[in-house]
């Protein structure tokens, strides 16, 4: 049926859509379709016609222009035959047993996965199949773990869809944006909260949101049978053949072929997986998608803009107070009555988010203002990271082609509404094909079963027995020790398989390991044939260097998303005849169907092709938590079984951490779906009350049962700090006792903490003061600090009521700073918050204005030398802030810069510690510096 459709329909000026209304003619003999249907083998007789009729027409859409153009210049036959990208008898077989044939004379659309070797054609396999699928009526949505390789696959076949006209039935997509599109049918959630909020909830704007038949809310993941029988048996495979009653596609006996449509009746919806890992992926399985609403008001563009420049120019840092005394916020507040709790959190969140704007790299699209985040093998422009993507794009302001319009577009509150759980799907049936069914676990087979999939078939390769090449024993492990020896090792594998005119493939685990590697001079010298595949490339120029990687002498050096699906066929004979691709991987996959997709890479149809893995020892202790000497205590040959029980016990591992997120996913998708409810049923009082316990629920963090402060006090006690001895008393005795005290407003505003303070104190003088420079409060064992108040607040008053010494305008505040910072004792600064509190009246040594710069014996250099940058990084090194209490602002104002600045630009400042300044006095009031 297939040659003879081909052949009629191929020539130039055939009809095509005389090929598409037979086609249609014989489906209509199957319709009215269901999943439950129950086909007889006088109906199944119709199915292999059918499809042979789909693959002509495939192969005609895609290769018959080629094809003519080779029989119109006289060339040979056989080679414009080759041209041809026709199915072969496996991707058949493996439709036909999808679609029942073979099954026995009564049987229905089943769930089920199929093992297709890696490089042998899924992408065909499922476009045929959802072609067919959609010709019966059925809405089919093909997924992938990657939007680069559903688009590739979806313009295979998307000629197809558009003749038979079944493209709005037909959605390729990653198996995320499946889950968030079959909860998007219910209704839309983010316009009915934003009503909500805005307090115009009403029956008007319920009839846009609401369907005939809300979507099933259903926290459970397990779904329905996978067949129309209840009692389950036990799957195996059997062969049986087909009735020899005979149909032919062009049996109509002269009945009027119209343009028939498929049914629309049905809604039932089939889900067409390519490589069952879609279902464990890191987005997918455990993983909830947020409702996010992007609320725009004028008033919300100023506090953003104000918080930005605040932070952005250094000055002070905004608080939650400095905000709410702005005449925006209280405009804003009269806008979203009775949800003040949410403003003020939004703005909280705003206020920490500006901290963290590079915490995540992201990349700038010029050309569209747009700022997007990596994906698997992708920059996506959807997903956002709360404020941190807001404040971006006001960082990248003066970059943007059109400054106006994309920051109008951007400066949103994004408020979240709820959170679906991905895993929460409910497809008809899962049919699919994959590489890795044998590399599955039983944990993985458990998930599956819980979405009516427990039927596993496996198809023999149609290119016979692999020609892959992993010499287990041998040479294709090897470890390394170093870096250095780590990086020539790789290089010398590349260099050797590429003299051979072999091509090369190598595979780092992320865009960051891929980088060290570029960064080293092996790399530099691996000469000029060499790519670099990474997730940011545009489709076009990721085309281009998988089509040339498999060529003799090129080295392409990919990131890991790439080794699962990229296509990287050889065509080229030498490197055929020299032993094919040859692939390197440079770290140890934690799901072995990840490995079995790279080692898919090569080898591909039948071709040659040899894997190896380089790995670094000190990867695999951080990663997967051995020890390196174990391996030293085996032979060669059991290393890879080593390395393999290292994974399975990993897995088991993250196996725990999976189900814990998904429970919670659950839960909160439980409570979305009971709020979406209400609001669907337009009860605004419900709603409110769902909505403040969801919301409290996603943006409340974590909570402690306690929390435990360290806190060094630094005291100047030279003699020109005298007239404040009293005063400093005071304010440390205000601090840590009494009703004003830091636990005592800690205790009231956060009751739920037990909060624990511990306290340090280190008094200084001058450099000059000799061995009275610096006194310490020493505990019992050698500690620094102590949780006793009163102990610490008898040292401060007997130390300040002894201040003496400073012989010039300057005093030793780097090496206070410094020396209390590095306490060395094994209970020294090991709580979780650390700060130190820093009391004095004079600049540090250097730092003088430069009228008094005669005032400092030490202008130029501490004796010790000691810096700035010291002392920052002494602090940095301990996660603390410094407290700068001043008396006397203006000669220690330039001091409070220069901490300031080092801490903003120290490298290791992550979580942005910084100077936070205390004037004691104002600054008109404070005594004249002289020395003492």
């Amino acid at each position: 049926q297939y040659k003879s459709l081909l052949g009629e329909y191929i020539k130039p000026g055939a009809d095509l859509s005389d090929l598409v209304k037979k086609v249609k003619f014989l489906v209509k003999k199957l319709q009215p379709f269901s999943c439950d249907k129950i086909w007889t083998n006088d109906e199944k007789k119709h199915i292999p016609v059918i499809l042979a009729g789909v693959f002509s027409l495939f192969t005609i859409l895609r290769s018959g222009a080629s094809f003519n153009r080779i029989e119109e210049a006289g060339g040979s036959s056989t080679f414009g035959d080759q041209l041809l990208m026709k199915p072969h008898n496996i991707q058949v077989l493996t439709l036909l047993y999808m679609f029942g044939c073979g099954k026995g004379p009564r049987s229905s659309l089943e769930s089920q996965l199929m093992q297709i070797r890696t490089g042998e054609g899924k992408s065909m396999i499922l476009g045929a199949a959802a072609a067919m699928l959609a010709l019966l009526g059925l809405r089919v949505r093909t997924v992938c773990y990657s939007e680069y390789l559903s688009s590739r696959d979806f313009r295979l076949f998307e000629e197809v869809f558009q003749k038979f006209g079944v493209l709005d039935l037909v959605k390729y997509s990653k198996i995320s944006t499946f889950a968030e599109d079959s909860n998007a049918s219910k209704g839309n959630i983010r316009d009915l909260t934003e009503s909500l909020l805005r307090g115009d909830l009403s029956s008007a704007k319920l009839g846009s949101a609401v369907i005939d038949a809300p979507a099933a809310k259903s926290p459970q993941r397990r779904l329905r049978s996978s067949s129309p029988t209840t009692k389950k048996k036990k799957q195996r495979t059997s062969t049986s053949s087909i009735s020899h009653t005979e149909t032919s596609i062009d049996g109509t006996e002269g009945q009027a072929l119209d343009a028939l449509k498929p049914s629309t009746s049905v809604a039932e919806e089939i889900l067409l997986v390519d490589e069952v890992d879609v279902f464990f992926g890191a987005e997918f399985y455990g993983k909830t998608y947020n409702q996010v609403i992007e609320f725009k008001e004028p008033e919300i563009v100023t506090i953003l803009k104000r918080i930005w420049d605040a932070y952005s120019k250094g000055g002070h840092r905004l608080r939650l107070n400095d905000v709410k005394a702005m005449s925006d916020y209280k405009r804003l507040l009269t806008k979203m009555a009775s949800f003040g709790y949410l403003l003020d959190n939004e703005i909280n969140l705003m206020l920490n988010q500006v901290k963290r704007v590079d915490d995540v790299p992201y990349f700038l699209d010029t050309e569209h203002d747009r700022i997007g985040y990596k994906v698997m093998d992708s920059i996506s422009y959807n997903v956002t990271f709360g404020y941190a993507t807001i404040f971006a794009y006001l960082k990248e302001a003066d970059n943007l082609k059109n400054r106006g319009a994309a920051l109008s577009r951007a400066l949103v509150m994004p408020i979240s509404c709820g959170q679906f759980s991905y895993a929460n799907i409910s497809p008809t049936r899962i049919m699919g094909v994959s590489g890795t069914l044998a590399a599955i676990g039983e944990y993985e087979k458990n998930v599956l079963d819980g979405y009516g999939l427990n039927k596993y078939i496996f198809v023999p390769s149609v290119y016979g027995e692999s020609n892959f090449q992993f010499d287990k024993a041998g040479d294709g492990i090897c470890f390394e020790s170093s870096k250095s020896n780590f990086y020539h090792k790789i290089s010398a594998e590349i260099v050797a398989a590429t003299k051979s005119k072999r091509a090369v493939i190598v595979f780092f685990r992320d865009r960051s390991k891929l980088n060290e590697f570029i960064g080293t001079a092996t790399y530099r010298q691996l000469g000029r044939h060499k790519s670099l595949l990474t997730e940011d490339m545009t489709p076009r120029d990721k085309d281009f260097v998988i089509n040339k990687a498999a060529t003799a002498g090129q080295i392409t050096l990919s990131t890991a998303v790439f080794g699962r699906g990229t296509d990287f066929f050889c065509k080229d004979d030498s490197v055929e005849k020299n032993g094919g691709v040859h692939i390197i991987q440079t770290f140890l996959s934690e799901e072995v169907s990840e490995e079995v997709q790279i080692q898919g890479r090569t080898a591909r149809q039948g071709k040659r092709g040899s894997y190896q893995m380089i790995l670094l020892v000190s990867e695999l202790e951080s990663d997967f938590g051995i020890k390196a000497v174990e391996k030293e205590q085996l032979p060669k040959g059991q290393w890879y079984q080593w390395l393999c029980n290292i994974r399975v016990k990993h897995q088991r591992e993250q196996c725990i951490l999976i189900e814990e997120n998904l429970k919670n996913a659950t839960e909160i998708d439980g409570l979305t779906h009971d709020y979406f409810d209400s609001l669907l049923a337009g009860k605004k009082a419900k709603s409110k009350e769902q909505f403040k316990n969801l919301y409290q629920l996603m943006k409340k963090p974590p909570v402690p049962s306690s929390v435990h402060i360290d806190l060094a006090l630094a005291i100047d006690v030279t003699g020109s700090m005298a007239p404040y001895a009293q005063s400093t008393v005071s304010t440390i005795e205000n601090l840590l006792s009494g009703p004003s005290s830091l636990i005592s407003k800690l205790t009231t505003n956060f009751p739920e903490i037990d909060f624990q303070l511990r306290l340090g104190c280190l008094c200084f003088r001058d450099i000059d003061d000799g061995s009275g420079k610096f006194t310490e409060l020493v505990i019992s064992g050698g500690s620094h600090f102590t949780s006793h108040v009163s102990t610490v607040l008898n040292f401060v008053k007997r130390a300040c009521a002894a201040s003496s010494g400073g012989f010039d305008l300057a005093e030793d505040i780097i090496g206070a700073i410094h020396r209390s910072a590095n306490w060395q004792n094994g209970k020294d600064w090991t709580s979780d918050i650390k700060f130190m509190m820093l009391f004095s009246d004079a600049s540090a040594h250097g730092l003088l204005p430069a009228p008094l710069v005669n005032g400092d014996n030490y202008p130029t250099r501490h004796p010790e030398g000691l810096t700035t940058n010291d002392a920052v990084t002494s602090l940095v090194a301990r996660d603390a802030d410094l407290f700068f209490c001043s008396f006397n602002p203006a000669a220690t104002e330039r001091t409070e810069d220069e901490l300031s600045k080092y801490f903003k630009k120290h490298p290791d400042n992550v979580a942005e510690h910084c100077v936070v300044r205390i004037p004691m006095v104002p600054k008109e009031s404070a005594i004249s510096s002289t020395s003492s």
